[in-house]
């Protein structure tokens, strides 16, 4: 089969959100949500754990969540600004760039050993 044709057909579905913006007080608030069951159907449990822990440090704010499939890569807003995504293993990848200039460290980045 021609791989001209396959690449050409495949169509990769839009990005869409899975929580609008929605404000949270804590990080309780947070993974409690992220926790519950139609929340579960969508995002995979490494997921929950590194965006609960990711966001830990800049709440109170509005969080979004944006995906191209249930349990797929999500995109995570904070505040209006696209803050990074997770991967399916939970695996938190940051914008490159000076969006992320400044931006506060999480208890997994902070050196432990100096």
């Amino acid at each position: 089969m021609n791989s001209r044709f396959l690449l050409e057909t495949q169509i990769m579905p839009a990005k869409a959100f899975i929580l609008k913006p929605t404000t949270f007080a804590d990080f309780a608030a947070l993974y409690r949500f992220l926790r519950a069951e139609p929340m579960r159907r969508l995002l995979s449990s490494g997921q929950v754990e590194t965006i609960a822990d990711i966001l830990d440090a800049s709440l109170p704010g509005d969080v979004a969540l944006e995906q191209r499939t249930p349990k797929g890569v999500t995109y995570v807003h904070l505040d209006g600004d696209f803050f990074g995504s997770v991967t399916q293993a939970g695996k938190f990848v940051a914008p490159a760039g000076p969006a992320r200039l400044g931006a506060p460290m999480t208890r997994r980045q902070i050196p432990t050993k100096f």
